[in-house]
């Protein structure tokens, strides 16, 4: 039995047309077709999501003759491993982004802040001595 008929086997089993199956999984009702037609078979991620939705062991999915379910159980489960790695690079760097920006925004509003006081101090000096802030640089 191929890895097709094994999924249109099990599908039916639970009761779910190709529709359902693929909203389940978040693919196209297409691929659904193509893998049970054998025009295509499912790739690695969406093998573990069939096995946990339809409740069967991966090896009753993929089948002993078609790949060794322990090579394609490693296999998949370092490929997870390797997608969780760069999710959890990609948010630890937006974290440390989100950071640089704040402390950017805090130095700047320090800089602005001296900045119109330093102005102020000096039109108020300015006024003082009977000039304006923009001839006492002269």
């Amino acid at each position: 039995m191929t890895i097709g008929e094994t999924i249109r086997r099990l599908r039916k089993e639970k009761g779910l047309t190709q529709d359902a199956l693929a909203d389940a999984l978040e693919i196209s009702r297409q691929a659904v077709a193509k893998w049970e037609s054998g025009k295509s078979a499912p790739a690695t991620e969406n093998l573990l999501k069939l096995a946990a939705l339809l409740e069967v062991p991966l090896e009753e999915l993929a089948g002993p003759k078609e790949q060794p379910s322990c090579a394609l159980e490693e296999y998949a489960r370092m490929q997870l491993e390797q997608k969780r790695k760069k999710q959890a690079a990609k948010a630890a760097l937006r974290t440390e982004l989100q950071r640089a920006a704040a402390i950017a925004a805090g130095y700047l509003a320090v800089y602005l802040a001296c900045l119109t006081a330093f102005y102020l101090a000096g039109a108020k000096a300015a006024s003082g001595a009977g000039c304006s802030p923009a001839t006492s640089w002269r």
